[in-house]
């Protein structure tokens, strides 16, 4: 999925699908628009799944702001527990939130 121009909408409907895929371990999602909505929509979809095997993401380069990615910490690294590796890195993060994460 890096690289497809995949916004919001698309977001929406990964989400959809990680509802209920139980096999994929790594989702690539690079170089797209997903920004905060659609960061949120992805964070949805396989926190949502309890049988979820996503263990690596990942969403650089996507526009997303504090906000999103501080949604998605929350709920698949610091709560959830699901994610292990997570790629995000040039969003659009003030340096404070980055160093809160860590």
């Amino acid at each position: 999925m890096f690289g497809n121009n995949g916004d919001v909408d698309g977001a929406r409907a990964i989400r959809d699908s990680l509802k209920v895929n139980n096999t994929l371990q790594y989702l690539d999602l690079g170089y797209n628009r997903l920004r905060e909505k659609g960061c949120k929509a992805i964070t949805e979809g396989f926190t949502s799944n309890k049988d979820s095997a996503l263990k690596s993401i990942a969403i650089r380069y996507n526009f997303i702001n504090d906000d999103g990615i501080k949604d998605f910490f929350d709920k698949a690294i610091f709560k959830g527990k699901k994610i292990e590796q997570a790629f995000i890195m040039q969003n659009y993060l003030h340096e404070h939130v980055t160093h809160d994460l860590y």
